[in-house]
């Protein structure tokens, strides 16, 4: 079974991933066809589910208390309302 540190670190990599994904969608915006940004949305959507279906949910079910959703206090803003972080991603020195 996979330990809590570890567990916490995977969530923060599939997360900053996941911000990685959105941030793209931003930059391009207005760049492409409508059509074709819609199709990248799209495909930027579907990972995003898969990774939260088929890969933290088997960490939030062994550790509930790292799901940012039901724990919204563990993701830092910026004043925009951007993500600064995830759960103990500016933790490095306990790593």
């Amino acid at each position: 079974m996979i330990d809590r540190q570890t567990a916490e670190r995977a969530r923060d990599e599939i997360l900053q991933g996941m911000y990685h994904l959105n941030r793209s969608l931003v930059l391009t915006d207005g760049h492409f066809p409508d059509e074709t940004y819609q199709l990248m949305r799209r495909g930027v959507g579907v990972a995003i589910g898969r990774l939260e279906v088929d890969y933290l949910h088997h960490i939030f079910a062994l550790y509930p208390d790292l799901d940012d959703v039901a724990n919204p206090d563990s993701v830092q803003r910026d004043v925009d309302g951007s993500v600064l972080s995830f759960g103990s991603a500016n933790k490095e020195t306990e790593r």
